[in-house]
């Protein structure tokens, strides 16, 4: 199964835009009474959501979030009105279904942010071990959440990882609650440390 990202949901943003503007000229041009209003608000209200899926390509993600919900508000205010009078018929259905579709999207685009965001985390996480690795023997966990505003069960995970990998020449101490350092190994060999870490940045983002 494809994980959803950023490309994916920007693809699919695009794919539903097309499909609504032929749904709704399709439909709108079975109700000659409201078929103007219902058309014009309807593809003023899916205008937003081109800027927003243009926003998601860009990963500007908080205003994604805005031109989605601008776009969702008028879109569903238009599809109410326009439906009261033709309840149960095919003008109605199609405003269930654009609000599920709604729903859909915003879902999927908090947890592409809150992906995101943890992502930020761990980067700064990595970072920060990797410059006190050269400098420091020992670290606290409290230490290293002062700095990065990590969660502790977040920054203990990472420097797992990264031992494990051989990212850092690093190990976690339960009992002191703290990271000791092998200075000397990870100042001779600083160079392999950060390719290694430039290759895990860019793998990662690239699938947001």
């Amino acid at each position: 199964m494809k994980e959803l990202n950023i490309k994916s949901l920007s693809n699919a943003l695009l794919i539903y835009i097309c499909c609504f503007v032929i749904a709704e000229f399709t439909i709108g041009t079975f109700y000659t009474l409201p078929s103007f209003f219902f058309l014009f608000g309807g593809y003023f209200g899916i205008m937003f959501y081109a800027f927003s899926a243009n926003h998601i390509k860009n990963n500007n993600i908080s205003s994604a979030f805005k031109y989605m919900l601008a776009g969702s508000i008028l879109i569903i205010i238009n599809l109410v009105l326009f439906s009261i009078p033709y309840f149960y018929s095919s003008l109605t259905l199609f405003n269930l279904l654009n609000i599920l579709i709604f729903c859909s999207f915003y879902i999927a685009l908090f947890y592409i942010r809150k992906k995101k965001d943890i992502l930020k985390d761990e980067t700064l996480i990595r970072k920060t071990l990797l410059d006190f690795g050269t400098k420091l023997t020992r670290l606290k966990i409290n230490e290293i959440a002062e700095r990065t505003g990590a969660f502790h069960e977040t920054i203990k995970k990472v420097v797992q990882d990264m031992q494990d990998n051989k990212e850092i020449y690093a190990r976690y101490f339960k009992s002191s609650n703290s990271v000791v350092f092998n200075q000397d190994a990870n100042i001779e060999d600083i160079d392999r440390l950060i390719s290694a870490f430039n290759k895990w940045e860019e793998s990662k983002f690239d699938k947001v």
